[in-house]
């Protein structure tokens, strides 16, 4: 989640098997009244790393940001997904009976 950050603000990267996410968060808030001035300003940066799972195809990652929430999609590359072996039926021969 990325509340009160800008998307323009937020920097996504693929390194190897390492996907970074980088950015900054910053907000003012101002408030007057007759006799005083209250303003807040809160601001810093961020950096996540986290390891890809194996078989992660990096090519086609992708990123949506909405109401806050950044959704990062990581598809598995199709070479990486299980593959069934088909078991061949061969007629028993007559030595392995006997």
């Amino acid at each position: 989640m990325l509340p009160g950050v800008d998307p323009k603000d937020v920097d996504i990267q693929v390194q190897g098997n390492t996907l970074t996410i980088s950015g900054e968060r910053t907000n003012s808030r101002e408030t007057r009244e007759a006799d005083f001035l209250q303003r807040e300003i809160t601001y810093g940066s961020f950096t996540r790393s986290l390891v890809l799972p194996e078989g992660v195809d990096r090519e086609r990652l992708s990123a949506e940001y909405r109401n806050g929430m950044l959704e990062i999609t990581a598809p598995v590359a199709t070479a990486s997904l299980p593959k069934k072996v088909e078991i061949k039926s061969l007629p028993a021969s007559r030595a392995a009976s006997a």
